[in-house]
């Protein structure tokens, strides 16, 4: 039999793979979205002026922040030369301690881009090692890694260490989100991967939460690192005890402990044994098994054997990057999903980052930005589970697409009324936020259904490093967004990039209720059919 059929048998929706779900959940988020989203309150820019000594100068010109009255009196105002006045309330930032503003703003900008660099970083290594060397042993270093780092960087004695450990950190994190999403992909049988898969994006909005109230309770940007990075350390110990997954193994010929695996969740799932060799299930459950009353495992001698229909074993069969541009059916997935990770990428965090920026208090903008994934990530997963894949990731990217096509122009054809017009642009950026969030959540699992086992991560690293690009440009974008006279060239931007991708996401197939492809023969078997 096929190892979907056997993770049909023994796992499903039972205690131990329940339990499973839930480590994985809070085990990746709880280090990497508090990561990624950290630098919206330790990169913090507050209202600020430049510090001179109002006595010394014989001047009412109203300047800018960054200046300061002339000697002379000459109405341009010089250079500020004596550091900067800044209004936080006791919060402290690195902008503030390292005085990133005016000439030097753009390392602030800098810093942002050099985590999506890492990030880059990892995609492009980290997933090719993942595939080789197993998704539990990659995810366990890279956490130790990643710990260890961000410890460190609560450290930092100036900006250039600071920007060097934000950079590793990221190559850290990103292979702990990409190499545990797999993991837990691939414990799941084809019938429950779409549920899965959304539940686990809902340990983002729980990182979120627990970022936003800490970033609140602690003001000192040091302190924050620090406990942000602390509190993962139990998930090194946690980590070591999961165990791989059981399709990896397979797809490397490694079938004794995949065996070992499918015996021991079983026993935890109390799937009811009979007989040494023998597991059968309740006829209740077997039904929903093809052709099955009853299912002999049998461990001395079972070999998982694809479906005898002429594809090869995965097992001995060994991929590399380039027949992902081999293949015309894997290049065409390949790059739709670069497409949707670039676009994901770009437009969420160009609107995360720029949420400091919005007028109003910034946690209570935060927080809006925090609970409008809730419902995105819950019409996600209702819509993979009910409908599928392909046209949810469809809908949900077109939606972004009109949502900020509004926001662009409601400023221009509502100039008379502000009340109204500042209403709906609300309105409309959240729906684009609803948009981004909820298409992150299916296109994570898509991408992760639309290659063969020993190319699955590796695709999804090419994907994410595309989609890293966006990322890099997404400080650059927020900085415009923040810009009034400038932020219709970011919203048209995205506009016309969601729409593009969304209508490319048409060419893709169903992946819903279907066997994680073994070979690149299982995928275009799809396209005869």
């Amino acid at each position: 039999m096929i190892i979907d059929d056997a993770l049909k048998i023994v796992g499903g929706y039972r205690i131990y793979h329940i339990s499973l779900l839930i480590i994985l959940t809070l085990l990746a988020f709880d280090f990497y979205s508090r990561q990624i989203l950290l630098f919206v309150f330790v990169g913090w820019t507050p209202e600020f002026k430049c510090n001179y000594n109002t006595s010394q100068y014989n001047s009412s010109e109203d300047l800018d922040s960054c200046l300061r009255p002339s000697i002379n009196n000459t109405g341009n105002g010089v250079e500020c030369d004596n550091g900067f006045q800044y209004f936080s309330e006791g919060y402290t930032s690195t902008t503030i301690e390292w005085n990133l503003v005016c000439s030097r703003k753009m390392l602030k900008v800098i810093s942002q881009m050099a985590y999506s660099l890492g990030i880059l970083f990892s995609s492009l290594v980290g997933n090719t090692l993942t595939d080789k060397f197993g998704r539990r042993f990659m995810c366990w270093i890279s956490h130790v890694f990643g710990v260890s780092l961000g410890i460190a960087i609560s450290f930092s004695p100036n900006y250039e260490t600071f920007v060097v450990l934000r950079f590793f950190i990221a190559v850290a994190a990103s292979n702990i989100i990409n190499s545990s999403t797999t993991l837990l992909i691939e414990l799941f049988d084809s019938e429950r991967r779409g549920l899965v898969g959304t539940i686990y994006q809902f340990g983002w909005i729980i990182g979120m939460g627990f970022l936003g109230i800490t970033a609140y309770l602690i003001k000192d940007w040091r302190e924050l690192a620090l406990v942000t990075s602390i509190s993962p350390v139990i998930w090194i110990i946690v980590l070591w005890k999961l165990p791989e997954s059981p399709i990896w193994l397979v797809a490397n010929n490694r079938i004794k402990e995949a065996q070992e695996f499918l015996k021991k969740a079983a026993k935890l799932n109390r799937v009811k044994i009979l007989d040494e060799n023998v597991f059968k299930i309740e006829s209740k459950r077997i039904s929903k098994i093809p052709d099955s009353s009853s299912i002999k495992l049998e461990f001395e001698n079972f070999k998982i054997e694809l479906e005898n229909n002429g594809i090869e074993n995965s097992a001995t069969t060994k991929y590399s990057m380039i027949d992902l541009f081999r293949d015309k059916y894997l290049l065409r997935h390949l790059a739709i999903m670069a497409l949707l990770w670039f676009t994901n990428n770009t437009v969420y965090y160009s609107l995360m980052y720029s949420t400091p920026s919005l007028d109003g208090n910034r946690f209570v903008n935060y927080t809006f930005s925090t609970f409008v994934e809730i419902p995105a990530y819950s019409v996600a997963t209702l819509a993979v589970v009910k409908i599928g894949r392909r046209i949810p990731t469809f809908i949900i990217v077109m939606l972004t697409s009109v949502s900020l096509l509004f926001v662009s122009i409601l400023p221009l054809i509502l100039s008379e009324d502000p009340y109204l017009r500042n209403k709906l642009v609300l309105l409309f950026s959240l729906l684009g936020k609803f948009g981004s969030s909820a298409s992150f959540s299916t296109v994570v699992i898509y991408t992760n259904e639309l290659f063969p086992t020993n190319l699955r991560s590796t695709a999804q690293g090419v994907a994410n490093t595309v989609g890293q690009i966006g990322g890099m440009i997404a400080p650059i974008c927020a900085e415009f967004i923040a810009d009034k006279e400038l932020n219709l060239i970011p919203l048209l931007f995205f506009t016309v990039l969601a729409f593009v991708a969304a209508i490319f996401t048409l060419l893709l197939p169903e992946t819903r209720n279907k066997p994680l492809p073994q070979t690149t023969k299982d995928i275009r078997f799809w396209y005869k059919k």
